[in-house]
């Protein structure tokens, strides 16, 4: 049997109703036109679309799409890429697409320079991706939650005001040159991406909550609401040095407007880690395997798999 032509969007573009079908079958849920829009076409990081199918007749057997992300790599600007969709018509399953369309759009991305891809597989693509396509595990991602009867909180030593609202622009962020956590390895953060996930999104709205400390230190926590709890995506910092107390009030504040719980990821090794044990976040429910596929040369792939280097929020996932 001769190997299924693969085809790259970029050279031949796809046309959407393809997807959708696919899509649909493979998933059985409603396809988003606009959210793929935003996501593969509109995204800030690339011009480029960076995604690779099989076609058998006029069915769309086999797709695999990622999205491209800068990342700060040890203070150096490089490119990694997001495994973002993947998806086999229920009629094509078995054939071995998936690898074959992942080894082909890895092997595009290491040409142009990227330094690997990462993603957060589930228990149904996890198997897939370690054992065909060099995934590497860097952890078993659980929810790191503060349940609002376990809140330990801090009470400030001086006057702390807060605001909370939707996010309109990026005016949330803090006047200087904000900070996000202690660790080498961070995924964009730049003004255009914030504007691009979390305002121009035609999927999910978030609000941002805002605390002063005499109008000096300030912290702005992005979240959206999930049923009565909070997610957090970011936690913004005007100061490298974490202020507890602003942090615990901050949190106090959300906590007040009626919500049970709070989520979030953090790094175990993180300084920020420690701080929310100490107000009474703990590790809960497995989430998601955080995982890495690396394209770099040997030098540098030691640092990018391991797991301590990491600064990563649901934000960095496509599916919060």
């Amino acid at each position: 049997m001769s190997s299924p032509q693969i085809h790259f969007f970029d050279e031949k573009p796809l046309d959407l109703h393809h997807i959708e079908q696919t899509f649909s079958s493979a998933f059985g849920k409603s396809f988003h036109r606009e959210g793929w829009k935003w996501r593969f076409q509109n995204n800030p990081s690339s011009e480029r679309t960076y995604i690779a199918y099989i076609m058998e007749g006029n069915e769309l057997a086999g797709y695999y799409a990622v999205s491209p992300v800068k990342l700060s790599f040890f203070g150096q600007d490089e490119q990694i890429a997001l495994s973002n969709m993947t998806m086999t018509h229920p009629s094509h399953q078995g054939k071995g697409y998936f690898t074959l369309l992942a080894k082909a759009l890895y092997a595009r991305l290491k040409e142009e320079g990227f330094i690997g891809i990462y993603g957060f597989a589930n228990r149904n693509s996890h198997y897939g991706f370690r054992k065909n396509l060099g995934w590497v595990d860097l952890c078993a991602s659980t929810v790191f939650r503060l349940e609002k009867t376990s809140f330990r909180g801090i009470i400030p030593s001086e006057s702390i005001s807060h605001n909370v609202e939707e996010i309109c622009s990026t005016s949330f962020l803090p006047k200087e040159k904000f900070c996000i956590g202690d660790r080498p390895i961070n995924l964009s953060r730049d003004v255009d991406h914030l504007k691009w996930r979390l305002i121009d999104n035609p999927i999910c709205g978030y609000h941002v909550a805002s605390s002063s400390l005499n109008d000096k230190e300030q912290i702005s926590i992005i979240f959206k609401k999930y049923g009565s709890s909070i997610d957090i995506m970011e936690i913004f910092w005007d100061s490298p040095t974490f202020n507890v107390e602003l942090f615990s009030s901050c949190i106090q504040n959300l906590l007040s407007l009626g919500y049970d719980g709070i989520n979030l990821w953090s790094n175990l090794h993180s300084t920020e880690h420690l701080m929310m044990e100490k107000l009474g976040f703990s590790e809960s429910i497995f989430n998601s395997y955080l995982g890495c596929i690396p394209l770099c040369e040997k030098d540098k792939q030691s640092e990018l798999l391991s797991y301590s280097n990491w600064h990563y929020r649901f934000m960095d996932s496509d599916i919060f």
